[in-house]
């Protein structure tokens, strides 16, 4: 996060074992964003694409973005 200079943002990792995705870190989110954001990992979402296809996404405004499916926060 530190690195992108982002203010906000998070990291997902597939956790191995199960196959899920884990939020491993966090910058400048809400406990209520967070949360939101864990019920939606299981399902079609940016983050399971970008496992998928293995290229990186960013955006400069999430909530904004057509091409994010739901809403966090």
């Amino acid at each position: 996060i530190r690195a992108t200079r982002a203010q906000k943002g998070f990291v997902v990792l597939n956790s191995g074992e199960s196959n899920s995705l884990e939020i491993v870190a966090s910058e400048g989110l809400s406990k209520q964003f967070l949360d939101r954001l864990a019920e939606v990992l299981p399902g079609p979402s940016i983050i399971s694409e970008v496992m998928q296809s293995g290229k990186p996404f960013t955006s400069l405004d999430l909530q904004n973005d057509p091409r994010a499916r739901h809403r966090l926060a």
